[in-house]
């Protein structure tokens, strides 16, 4: 980061002794000879604004009233448009945590495991779903690795079909995969990307 911040500055120290010293230098010389042109159309305006300005300082309730009005008309703009301090986010992810009965042997936790994917597959609006087993605390093991045999745990991330989903559409699709799970003996917990 440092490296950085010394280039920028370095660089805006040499360009500030170029526009100090090269730059007029260079313009005196190669200007000597110019000859000057006019500019009736810029002129004509530059005596307009002159005088217009000349008014305005003379009558300052003009400009004045100007300003407030359009003052007036921007916070009713801004009011009629409406402001959201914080805006609503939605996110085309779910995830979907699944823990078993402890008691629960392996073979019946897969089998449970393959329900629950079954009925997320079987929701309307599901894209795609990626299935972890074990949770969090079993991929750190496995990182660091030592493994693990928990097959009670599970977690599900759910792509939505719909990239653009509204909060609606993601609560529906979570609503639908809590109740398509309620039956399977199985506790389910439902997240998703929404900022509430």
């Amino acid at each position: 980061m440092m490296p950085i911040s010394l280039t920028i500055i370095f660089t805006l120290c040499a360009s500030l002794l170029i526009a100090m010293t090269v730059v007029p230098a260079t313009g005196s010389t190669l200007l000597k000879n110019s000859v000057e042109k006019k500019h009736p159309w810029f002129e004509k305006v530059q005596d307009a604004y002159g005088r217009l300005l000349e008014f305005c300082l003379k009558v300052k309730v003009v400009p004045l009233a100007v300003a407030i009005g359009f003052l007036a008309f921007s916070v009713w703009a801004v009011l009629r448009m409406g402001i959201v301090m914080i805006p609503e986010m939605t996110s085309n992810q779910i995830q979907i945590s699944v823990q078993m009965p402890e008691d629960t042997d392996k073979n019946t936790c897969y089998e449970m495991a393959d329900q629950v994917l079954e009925t997320i597959l079987s929701v309307d609006g599901v894209k795609s779903v990626g299935a972890m087993s074990g949770g969090a605390m079993s991929l750190v093991a496995s990182t660091a690795g030592g493994g693990s045999d928990d097959f009670t745990s599970y977690s599900f991330m759910v792509i939505t079909e719909n990239e653009d989903a509204g909060e609606d559409e993601v609560k529906r699709i979570c609503a639908d995969i809590m109740s398509g799970t309620a039956d399977i003996g199985c506790q389910v917990s439902v997240s998703t990307g929404m900022a509430e």
